[in-house]
C-alpha cells in the first residue's frame, strides 16, 4: 500500500494502482486480508482510501465489503488467448509485431557481439547473490532519471522486496528473471505466477545498455 497526496488530501491506494493491480496476490488467505485491512483502518496516516479494480468475489472484495463503500462498478472484458508453445505465439502475432520482432532480432545480434547473452529464470530460493539489490538499484536509477516519485523512494524498499520475493517463492508464485551479457546483468524482470496467469510486476533495465533494448528483450523472453 502507498499514500499519495492530491489537492491536500492523503489518499491510501495500492502501489502501482494506475498501472497494474496485484493486491490479491499479496494476501490470498482471507484471514491475512482481514488483518491487513483492520490495520489499515486503524492507521492515522491517510484521510481516505481509493482502491481500484477490486474483482468481485476476490479475497479483498470479501474483506472490504464489510465496511467499505462501493464507488463504481465496471465491466472489464479481456481476451483469453492461450498458446501451447512459443512457436504458436510467434505464428499468431500480426505483421506489425513481426516487424517489431525483426528489429529486436537485430538488436539481439548486436548485443551478442558484446559478449555471450544468457537469460536466467528463478522460481525458488536461494537466488544468486545481489540479484534483488541489482533489481532495486536499476529501478531506482530509472525513477530518478525520469523524475518519478513513489515506492522506490522509500528507505525500506529493499527489505520490502526481499520479503515479497521470499513469500512468493514459498507460495510457489515466484518468477524472477535476469538478462545478462557476459558478466553484466542488463535487465531484471520480477513477475508473479497466479494460476495460469503471469502477473508483470517490476521490469528493469540498465540505462548503459539502452541501445540494445534490454528491457524489451527481457519481456519478449518472458512471454516466450
Amino acid at each position: 500500500m502507498a499514500v499519495i497526496r492530491r489537492k491536500g488530501f492523503r489518499i491510501l491506494q495500492t502501489t502501482g494502482a494506475e498501472a497494474f493491480y496485484q493486491a490479491d496476490l499479496v494476501c490470498q488467505d482471507p484471514a491475512d486480508a482481514h488483518r491487513l485491512w483492520q490495520a489499515a483502518r486503524a492507521s492515522s496516516l491517510y484521510d481516505f482510501a481509493h482502491l481500484r479494480d477490486v474483482c468481485p468475489g476476490s479475497v479483498y472484495e470479501i474483506s472490504l465489503s464489510a465496511f467499505a463503500n462501493l464507488h463504481e462498478k465496471n465491466r472489464a472484458p479481456y481476451l483469453k488467448i492461450e498458446w501451447a508453445t512459443p512457436d504458436q505465439w510467434l505464428k499468431s502475432t500480426p505483421k506489425e509485431q513481426g516487424l517489431q520482432r525483426s528489429t529486436l532480432q537485430r538488436k539481439l545480434r548486436r548485443l551478442k557481439e558484446q559478449g555471450e547473452v544468457t537469460y536466467e529464470i528463478y522460481c525458488e530460493l536461494p537466488l544468486p547473490e545481489g540479484m534483488i539489490e541489482g533489481m532495486v538499484e536499476q529501478k531506482t536509477a530509472w525513477c530518478r532519471e525520469h523524475d518519478l516519485e513513489g515506492m522506490f523512494d522509500q528507505p525500506d524498499i529493499l527489505s520490502f522486496f526481499q520479503q515479497f520475493i521470499e513469500y512468493a517463492a514459498k507460495s510457489g508464485m515466484l518468477l524472477f528473471t535476469r538478462l545478462k551479457c557476459a558478466e553484466a546483468t542488463i535487465a531484471y524482470h520480477l513477475m508473479v505466477i497466479d494460476g495460469k496467469k503471469i502477473r508483470n510486476y517490476v521490469p528493469t533495465a540498465d540505462y548503459a545498455w539502452a541501445r540494445y533494448s534490454p528491457g524489451h528483450l527481457s519481456s519478449v523472453n518472458a512471454i516466450s
